[in-house]
């Protein structure tokens, strides 16, 4: 099955509002994936994951769409740059909310794969 992947929250937003009728369940999933560094072990890096699944007129899932936007790294000393990603990821995921709560769509954690 096909995956269509987006990095930018303005595209992703703008096919789920193309894909609305098929829309599989009408559920978008969207998290916060915090990964290891491949930098250093004490480093995590934060992405917006959402997805979603788009069915054909026979109910059969045809593609997985997805949203891979990375926010920036948690070194976990101090405020200020942890902050300033977890705000990032924070507006993404609240723009996505937005056009979902629009389209009268669940938001659920996780991600599709």
């Amino acid at each position: 099955m096909p995956t269509v992947k987006f990095t930018s929250p303005e595209e992703f937003c703008a096919d789920l509002k193309r894909d609305e009728a098929t829309l599989h369940r009408r559920i978008v999933r969207c998290t916060n994936l915090i990964q290891p560094s491949r930098m250093s072990p004490n480093i995590r890096v934060l992405t917006v994951v959402a997805t979603y699944a788009v069915r054909n007129a026979t109910g059969r899932i045809t593609d997985i769409v997805k949203l891979e936007r990375y926010c920036g790294d948690l070194w976990g000393v101090g405020e200020g740059q942890d902050d300033k990603v977890l705000k990032e990821a924070e507006a993404i995921q609240d723009k996505i909310k937005k056009v979902c709560d629009s389209l009268n769509v669940e938001v659920r954690a996780g991600l599709l794969e």
